[in-house]
């Protein structure tokens, strides 16, 4: 066998336990005979069996050396090392952040501004995973429950609950509004809140009104924003009884205790940690924006070689990242290029040339230049689209280049809710953001759509899906009428499919 620790043609060779096992064997019955007995259940076999066991990890050690000194094959913190040089860094892993809106009696301090308040965190409430959210030290500077609710203020209605078959007319300001609201005989607190909300929001349009599910306790909860101060004394109240609390409010900034792609949902996070005098509860009222974890090396890999690239000339990679770094998005959103290197023709693709495919508003002119100063020389560019560049002596050249196609998707996707599945919030339009997020990211020029692939991001988006029926066509302008299947969309390599959210309708049944 070969030296382990020498490099070869191949780099160094690998020995693995039982190599080295071998090895100490072949040296072992050298030094005290072909005879002796090396079985592991012997006295020398045990130390034979030692003594490879630290050869493997020595060897293992060598490995992993020799592999963090390449760029392609060192890992996570060797990568991080090379690229040191270069003066680049991963992408930091971020966590999800999410406003809260923190209610209970005026003047209390929520937060000091400096994470020594006497409320730190709170508990997601609406799923199991127990993720713990902070509020965010100096982000809008000390958090007081405001003593006078001013106009613009926040107020919590906390609905505690309802008798049923009774009717209850909103009072604003004393003023009898013209909505009232019945409780019939199987409506619940949730939909009591919610009707209610949706009648206040009716009777003033000036404000921003958001039922944002229920409390620990089951009460329901109702938000206001921009007219609080309408909201206290004579206030907002009820025709019958005490159902109704009224809290002023503050929102302040929270962002999960542990980075990662943590989905908080509104209306979920509703439980205080660390309960503090004068703080009666935290809700929110919109989803949080979804965290990240730390880039991948394949990521940072990748990413490296896009800016690399970019400085050189004549592969299709450096023609790709010359456009992409030279005409940034939106001019140039994506980038193909692909190239024949044979003698013959293949499917129309002449010898020894190459195609650039470009989508984005970039004029013909920029493109042809781009692709002109970054092509090899002597090799012939290809495409639909003809441009003449001057070079440095002004003399004329021919270069081409494509478009690509584009073709508009269309989506519908028919949720069926189960168990867990979020009863406030918007979860449809979670959905629909999840789906077009995702798909955004990995539909390039030449990608299919494959329909496990918007079911991932869907699932993921909201706890709760029972099951989902996803329909999809593509069509050549954004107004066509689809012809919806529950099938995968096939492209070719210079068309690419092309999303918005106003060509996906996402139902809950």
């Amino acid at each position: 066998m070969p030296d382990p620790f020498v490099v070869g043609a191949s780099g160094l060779p690998r020995y693995r336990y039982q190599d080295w096992r071998d090895v100490v064997v072949g040296l072992w019955r050298a030094a005290y005979g072909p005879d002796a007995d090396t079985r592991s259940e012997t006295p020398d076999g045990l130390v034979i069996d030692t003594l490879a066991l630290l050869l493997t990890q020595v060897g293992d050690g060598v490995q992993s050396v020799w592999a963090n000194s390449f760029f392609r094959t060192a890992d996570q913190v060797g990568l991080g090392l090379i690229l040191d040089l270069f003066g680049r860094a991963y992408l930091a892993a971020e966590p999800t952040t999410v406003e809260a809106v923190w209610y209970g009696t005026a003047a209390t301090v929520v937060h000091d501004g400096v994470g020594t308040g006497p409320v730190a965190s709170v508990l997601s409430s609406g799923d199991s995973n127990g993720d713990r959210y902070a509020v965010d030290s100096g982000a809008l500077g000390t958090g007081t429950i405001p003593a006078v609710a001013d106009d613009g203020a926040v107020v919590v209605l906390r609905v505690n609950g309802v008798t049923n078959g009774n009717d209850y007319t909103i009072n604003v300001d004393a003023v009898e509004q013209s909505t009232v609201t019945s409780a019939g005989p199987t409506d619940t607190i949730e939909d009591v809140s919610l009707a209610w909300a949706q009648a206040i929001a009716d009777d003033e349009p000036s404000w921003s009104v958001t039922y944002a599910g229920t409390d620990p306790d089951g009460a329901g909860l109702i938000v206001i924003d921009g007219k609080a101060a309408e909201l206290i004394e004579p206030g907002l109240n009820l025709s019958d009884g005490d159902e109704l609390d009224i809290f002023p409010a503050i929102r302040l900034a929270m962002s999960a205790e542990e980075t990662g792609p943590q989905i908080c949902l509104a209306g979920t996070l509703v439980t205080v940690e660390t309960p503090a005098l004068g703080i009666e509860g935290v809700t929110t009222t919109e989803d949080g924006e979804t965290g990240r974890d730390l880039e991948t090396p394949a990521e940072f890999r990748a990413r490296h070689y896009d800016q690399l690239f970019s400085g050189g000339k004549g592969t299709p990679a450096a023609i790709r990242a010359a456009l992409l770094a030279q005409l940034p998005d939106p001019l140039v959103e994506y980038a193909r290029v692909d190239e024949n290197v044979f003698d013959v023709e293949i499917a129309g693709f002449p010898p020894h040339s190459f195609e650039a495919t470009v989508v984005g508003t970039a004029t013909d002119d920029q493109i042809g230049a781009v692709v002109f100063d970054h092509k090899p020389a002597g090799i012939r560019s290809f495409g639909t689209t003809e441009v003449v560049v001057f070079d440095e002596l002004n003399e004329p050249y021919r270069v081409y280049f494509s478009r690509g196609t584009e073709l508009y998707l269309h989506l519908e996707i028919e949720v069926t809710a189960g168990e867990g599945f979020p009863t406030v919030g918007e979860p449809d339009v979670t959905i629909e953001t999840a789906v077009v997020t995702y798909l955004e990211s990995v539909l390039t020029l030449g990608q299919d759509l494959y329909l496990p692939a918007v079911t991932y991001a869907a699932v993921g988006a909201v706890p709760g899906i029972a099951s989902l029926v996803i329909t999809a066509d593509a069509t050549a302008a954004p107004g066509d009428p689809p012809t919806l299947v529950a099938a995968n969309i096939s492209v070719a390599s210079d068309e690419i499919l092309r999303v918005d959210s106003s060509r996906i309708t996402v139902t809950v049944v």
